[in-house]
């Protein structure tokens, strides 16, 4: 069941915190799963193929004086018991060496793979906005533009990883999206990620995809279309979604 569990942690005291800060926060992820399923937490992190979490930035809020907040999103049902526990067993984060307690329970939101599939429209408009750097890998390099084909060909990689069998959709509709949908209109910038060793470009920003050629497209690709425009806010787009980068929301209105 796709959740998202937004968290906040009690900085008061803390100090030199990270600028981006999702290194250590993926890093307290693995602890939260390790003290309840050790075994689990090396699967996931040396696993291949799309890993079934993203986690966020950390966030201060301008109106929670001395709070920050994060989100952690899980795409394998299995995970959410068990995050939940761990979260019980060690209720706060280490980022560079300080102990930053848990200020309050997170805050859940979930949808199964059911609700939506059922509750997909049949619009032929998805807006998406892009809320931390997105960019992704294509033939062996970065690449920061967010086309189409990339950013659909991601979300539809880890539905079919994560979904039940039977509601997993054909390798072919990737294909529908190069010659159907279109960059109707967007607002975008450059930003930079610095990690430990090394920076990344993203782009920021909102991007609308249009089906362009509805003569060629059936329900069942506007259903995926539009299905997938919504998973977007669990499973981030492109890559380093487990370290910030991605985090993205469907819009109603450019």
């Amino acid at each position: 069941m796709p959740t998202s569990l937004h968290l906040t942690l009690d900085l008061r005291g803390a100090r030199d915190l990270p600028e981006h800060g999702a290194a250590p926060l993926h890093a307290n992820f693995f602890k939260w799963i390790e003290a309840v399923d050790a075994p689990l937490a090396q699967l996931i992190d040396g696993g291949d193929g799309p890993k079934p979490f993203t986690v966020s930035s950390l966030s201060v809020e301008g109106d929670r004086l001395g709070q920050g907040v994060f989100r952690i999103t899980l795409l394998d049902d299995d995970l959410y018991p068990i995050l939940l526990a761990g979260l019980s067993k060690r209720s706060a984060a280490e980022i560079h060496h300080q102990v930053l307690p848990i200020a309050a329970q997170p805050e859940v939101y979930s949808r199964t793979y059911d609700d939506l599939w059922q509750a997909a429209e049949r619009s032929k408009h998805v807006t998406l906005a892009f809320d931390t750097p997105t960019s992704f890998k294509s033939k062996e390099m970065h690449y920061t533009l967010p086309d189409a084909a990339l950013v659909f060909g991601s979300y539809l990689t880890r539905w079919n990883a994560f979904a039940p069998a039977a509601m997993h959709v054909d390798e072919s509709w990737p294909e529908w999206v190069k010659q159907t949908v279109a960059v109707a209109r967007f607002r975008l910038e450059s930003r930079e990620v610095r990690f430990r060793d090394h920076s990344q470009m993203g782009c920021l920003g909102v991007v609308d995809y249009e089906v362009i050629r509805p003569v060629q497209s059936t329900d069942l690709a506007l259903t995926v279309f539009n299905v997938l425009g919504d998973y977007a806010y669990f499973c981030g787009t492109g890559h380093k979604t487990t370290q910030g980068m991605g985090q993205t929301r469907r819009l109603r209105n450019f």
